[in-house]
């Protein structure tokens, strides 16, 4: 398997993606934004739903998929993923949170939403850029 080294889009329109979520999500390629540089967006390969499955399938395949920084930080190295530091615009993606307003959240799931807009509140001075 080898390693792939890109910085830009281009360099990966014709690689083999790896689909994580629903199409049209921000796992999705189509997502980041290949026809706007005059690219065709690349097919996808294989269709994953779930983070953990994907590094079960990425370290055997050779395949670009996309997932959070932080996910791969955590998981990616020891598992031989490699991070590609691309260089072009890449966008940015909204996480909604949505709670019943006639109930209380339970303490996980308050603690969750905390740790949610705590890093969303970092991200959007630079502090996670």
């Amino acid at each position: 398997m080898t390693v792939l080294v890109a910085r830009r889009l281009a360099e990966l329109a014709h690689a083999r993606w790896i689909l994580t979520g629903p199409a049209g999500g921000p796992g999705d390629p189509v997502q980041l934004g290949f026809e706007s540089l005059g690219l065709q967006t690349p097919a996808v390969h294989l269709e994953c739903e779930s983070f953990s499955t994907l590094l079960g399938l990425m370290p055997t395949t050779d395949v670009v998929g996309i997932m959070p920084r932080g996910f791969f930080q955590r998981y990616g190295p020891r598992m031989g993923l490699v991070e590609l530091p691309i260089e072009d615009p890449l966008p940015r993606i909204s996480i909604h949170a949505v709670a019943r307003a006639d109930v209380r959240l339970t303490v996980p799931a308050q603690r969750l939403l905390d740790e949610f807009t705590h890093i969303a509140k970092e991200s959007e001075f630079g502090a996670h850029e």
